[in-house]
């Protein structure tokens, strides 16, 4: 069986968000303790004062370290790990922090696709009704070569003559409008849509995975969500500015974003109920 490949990609927008955006280096050998892990640095010629003091927390893990010189999109970077990487795969964001090892999951075959599942609801980030993925902050992909055979398969138009004229991306983020309203698909939105009616193809996490970890949603957009975020913006900047000092007080995060998640996807259903599209 082929060994576990974990892939990180790192985007330090400002120092002050260091921390945060870096969360997982003093624990991931805990979430992974034997996997090969390898450390993507995004735009890191341009964050030089950034690059020494990530380089070492990186080095510490025991973990390869690789660059891109200009500024790569994290799903671009997702499809591309997607597309090179021949074993098990994980997505990991940096904003991570682990309780446990992650490395025994087992999921039903044949899953293609295993996550934390955000249903559809009122993105606060896209100012807009999101439809339904598993979330990228932690994404396990088993067999990346089946996947690229089902992405083929779901949508032939797409690989064959004329496909600039029907293009399907299953990775990269979108907004397109139903009767006047927009409607948007999050990184892997249309990856999860492909295959969500195909079940076991996909697989939402369950509590045994969640004590595992949590996450700390948005550390590389931090001061975006802030400005659009509505309800608790307190707790919001008290998690992310001063939790990250203490992390071992970020653990259970997840009831607090299944509650969020939850109150989002029934303001949605009421805008949707309102346009009479609510299905």
């Amino acid at each position: 069986m082929s060994k576990l490949t974990v892939a990180i990609l790192v985007t330090v927008p400002k120092p002050e968000h260091f921390d945060a955006c870096t969360l997982c280096f003093d624990t991931l050998r805990t979430g992974f303790p034997t996997a090969d892990i390898t450390v993507y640095l995004n735009n890191h010629r341009v964050k030089l004062s950034l690059a020494d003091p990530l380089v070492r927390r990186v080095e510490k893990c025991g973990a390869a370290i690789a660059a891109y010189p200009s500024l790569i999109h994290h799903a671009a970077w997702i499809r591309q790990q997607v597309e090179q990487t021949q074993g098990p795969l994980v997505i990991l964001d940096a904003d991570t922090i682990f309780w446990k090892s992650c490395e025994d999951w087992t999921f039903p075959v044949p899953t293609l696709l295993a996550g934390y599942y955000v249903p559809r609801m009122w993105n606060d980030f896209a100012k807009c009704i999101s439809v339904p993925r598993l979330h990228t902050s932690l994404l396990c992909i088993p067999d990346p070569a089946a996947l690229r055979r089902v992405i083929r398969e779901a949508y032939l138009p797409a690989f064959e003559a004329h496909a600039e004229y029907c293009p399907c991306d299953p990775f990269m983020p979108a907004t397109r409008f139903v009767n006047g309203l927009p409607f948007f698909w999050d990184s892997c939105a249309n990856l999860y849509g492909m295959l969500a009616s195909r079940r076991p193809l996909t697989y939402a996490f369950e509590p045994r995975n969640l004590e595992c970890y949590d996450h700390l949603n948005s550390a590389a957009f931090y001061d975006v969500m802030l400005d659009r975020l509505t309800g608790d913006k307190e707790g919001f900047a008290y998690i992310h500015r001063f939790l990250t000092k203490t992390p071992e007080r970020l653990r259970n995060l997840w009831p607090n974003v299944s509650a969020y998640y939850a109150e989002r996807a029934a303001s949605a259903d009421r805008r949707l109920q309102a346009a009479g599209l609510l299905i």
